[in-house]
């Protein structure tokens, strides 16, 4: 069910060298390769790991998330290490640094606990607040970035970024994978043009603007992106997140303007 799986390794004095780790399907392929002290007091491993994704909503599906995403491709890369053994993830010891970059798909609309940390990026938790429009129906992205540093089981990111066409995202925190709860501060930047999304996004941060936006976006050469943006704190377990709307801090969105 997960796929093609080659193993290489060799035992080097008491450590095993895992030259190559491949687990391939027809939308995505794991690489891996490091080493396991499988004989020290507290066995741990050390995996430089890639992942390809050709098609990130097979894949999901693949791995028991099904309907969570369409489309998309990605690449995961980094470095990883936890105490124990290859099969067993200890969450509570992983440490580590991971890069992502993905492009072109779209989340869906699935049950937060099935979707696990998904339904939290999905945006879906926005979609009852202030931006139903641009949400309601998955957030489509033309790219995500971002880069995260692991230390005890914790994930911390400051440059977490999604692009589409609806809006653009970022967020930073900590996410923690073993509690599976995350502490996060998210913008929303909607895009703004003339659609019906934009003055519906425009009139929730300030009604009166809503008939000069043609004017002002053309005049200004669109930086009222910014001036209404939205911020956020997401905090509590993926299950039920807990999102606040928080207050833009107003010298910054006027800088934002200039």
């Amino acid at each position: 069910r997960l796929g093609r799986l080659e193993l290489v390794a060799s035992n080097d004095v008491r450590d095993w060298r895992i030259e190559r780790l491949v687990l391939a399907a027809p939308e995505a392929t794991f690489s891996a390769d490091g080493t396991w002290q499988s004989w020290a007091a507290r066995p741990s491993i050390s995996l430089n790991i890639k992942l390809d994704v050709s098609d990130a909503g097979k894949f999901m599906d693949r791995m028991g998330f099904p309907k969570t995403l369409r489309g998309g491709t990605a690449k995961l890369e980094g470095r990883v290490g936890w105490a124990g053994s290859p099969q067993s993830l200890d969450y509570g010891t992983l440490t580590g640094n991971l890069s992502l970059s993905a492009q072109r798909g779209q989340f869906l609309k699935a049950d937060p606990g099935v979707a696990k940390l998904l339904g939290v990026l999905s945006l879906q938790s926005l979609a009852s607040l202030d931006l139903r429009s641009l949400f309601s129906e998955g957030f489509a992205y033309d790219s995500i970035e971002g880069t995260a540093v692991i230390s005890k089981g914790v994930l911390n990111t400051e440059d977490f970024r999604m692009q589409g066409a609806p809006a653009q995202v970022s967020m930073k925190g900590s996410v923690d994978l073993a509690k599976e709860t995350q502490n996060l501060h998210m913008r929303v930047v909607p895009a703004l043009g003339g659609g019906a999304s934009t003055l519906t996004a425009v009139a929730l941060a300030n009604p009166a603007l809503v008939l000069l936006l043609p004017i002002i976006n053309k005049i200004l050469k669109d930086p009222l992106g910014q001036i209404f943006a939205l911020e956020y704190d997401v905090t509590g377990n993926w299950n039920d997140p807990k999102v606040q709307r928080t207050k833009v801090d107003a010298p910054a969105a006027q800088s934002a303007a200039q």
